[in-house]
């Protein structure tokens, strides 16, 4: 009769089998290994490793995290944990591990280059820019650091160097998707730069303000109100990419956004404005639909010139709140309101497009008006330049222009903070970052971490899955 293995042999046999990629009976040998022998590092360490070689991201990280209290010595160990927690929304734990990682081995480039984008994409671009420039001296080609670079060197508007970086990481990687975009983005943006300033002149005459004074006579006083648009497109998304050829049921995550809205922000009213042929069964769950002659195939620039007329109607004096239908709100807006501004926008790490237009919040009021009208001027200008048209290929009075319009308006220069403040041709503008405020889903995100954002960014078509179990969340 075979004697029973021992625990070192146990170890020994599923390293073999991770070793070999053969991940399912790794992780067999390894969850009844650390019920036998909890108190085995190195078990759950390996076990960690088995599910991150999995994609599973919150079981990999809860394993490591065993292996760490555990006190094991792993070199490997704290990159590992920077890196999950990168992955499930932990920042602040990332950045923390991932400068243990770094101490531990300073000439570690690869290190290097993940504290720096964690960094940069939470807005420490100084301490980023620094990381990065030394691992471009060490590895001139290194894409990550040359594309970290140009991103941060433009938004601080330095434009040539950040050219230099962008032209260094696609002769490096010509192939990559990511390096091309940019490659064409960051001269768009420097062009754009010398030509667009802040528009002193109105947009052009809309006749959705008086429309929607009538439709909306029956409103008043202080409410907030949250505001939608849909319409049905018609003809495939320009960026089909980005939903990931998935099959979209737009009016289904509209209504958990309605229901989300009404929930988390008592007393709000909810307002869905659409052309006249979308359909919109969505009864009693909103205050109001209203039907106004959008052009349907510029769903975004009409966007804005309806998110105007809303606030300009003089219905509703309180809080405003306008938002996509993928947006689902996770917890009371109302503590937004306790910082003062007209309106407040969220930053993102995107020289080009640094402000979410997918969510904008104000108070009701002339200043709120004056926000939309500069956005809207800056819109048609954007609307008009050949070059843009030819960047993208399409008119974008479709999609992309109202993002560059916020990205005209901020002057491509956007204060980060939680939060920042800028007046703005008198406008006094708050910036609170994207992912505090408009958390773009993850399915590897941490339930946690999900649930401290105020509203969560179901973006794409495999995220919109997710945001029907998420609702009760």
């Amino acid at each position: 009769m075979t004697s029973p293995q021992s625990g070192e042999e146990r170890l020994s046999a599923a390293a073999n089998l991770l070793n070999a990629n053969r991940l399912a009976e790794a992780e067999d040998v390894l969850q009844k290994l650390v019920i036998d022998h909890a108190g085995s590092g190195t078990a759950w360490f390996l076990l960690g490793m088995v599910c991150g070689r999995q994609k599973r991201n919150q079981d990999a990280l809860r394993a490591l995290l065993k292996a760490e209290a555990l006190g094991t010595q792993q070199p490997a160990l704290p990159s590992l944990l920077g890196l999950l927690c990168f992955r499930v929304g932990r920042f602040d734990q990332a950045v923390a591990y991932y400068r243990a990682a770094l101490k531990q081995a300073p000439a570690d480039t690869g290190i290097a280059v993940q504290l720096a984008d964690v960094l940069m994409n939470t807005g420490v671009l100084d301490e980023a820019e620094a990381l990065f420039t030394l691992v471009r001296k060490a590895k001139p080609d290194d894409v990550a650091a040359n594309v970290g670079l140009a991103l941060i060197l433009a938004t601080k508007g330095r434009d040539e160097e950040a050219l230099a970086h962008i032209a260094a990481a696609h002769r490096a990687a010509p192939q990559s998707e990511l390096v091309r975009a940019w490659s064409q983005d960051l001269p768009l943006l420097a062009r754009l730069r010398t030509l667009f300033t802040l528009s002193t002149e109105g947009p052009l005459p809309s006749p959705y303000t008086d429309m929607l004074r009538t439709a909306l006579a029956s409103f008043g006083g202080e409410q907030p109100v949250v505001m939608l648009y849909h319409v049905d497109q018609e003809g495939p998304h320009p960026f089909q990419s980005l939903q990931q050829n998935a099959e979209i049921d737009y009016l289904g995550i509209t209504r958990i956004a309605v229901e989300a809205a009404r929930k988390h922000w008592h007393g709000c009213r909810v307002v869905m404005i659409t052309d006249p042929h979308s359909p919109m069964p969505l009864g009693d769950r909103v205050d109001a639909v209203v039907r106004l002659p959008v052009r349907r195939e510029w769903i975004m620039y009409e966007r804005l010139r309806v998110q105007r007329a809303l606030a300009a109607c003089g219905r509703f004096s309180g809080p405003m709140l306008f938002i996509d239908t993928d947006i689902v709100l996770n917890r009371d807006f109302s503590a937004l309101f306790q910082h003062d501004f007209d309106v407040a926008l969220s930053w993102r790490i995107n020289p080009l497009m640094p402000i979410n237009g997918g969510m904008i919040v104000g108070r009701a009021g002339a200043n709120l008006v004056r926000f939309f009208d500069r956005n809207i001027a800056l819109y048609e200008a954007l609307a008009d330049c050949d070059f843009v048209r030819d960047r993208y290929g399409f008119d974008v009075r479709a999609f992309r222009g109202g993002q560059l319009a916020h990205g005209a308006y901020v002057g491509w220069d956007c204060p980060l903070g939680r939060p920042a403040r800028r007046a703005i041709d008198d406008v006094d503008v708050a910036f609170f970052a994207a992912d505090d405020i408009n958390f773009t889903y993850a399915s590897e995100t941490d339930p946690e971490v999900l649930a401290s954002k105020l509203a969560i960014h179901f973006k794409g078509g495999p995220a919109k899955a997710h945001a029907q179990p998420m609702q009760g969340h």
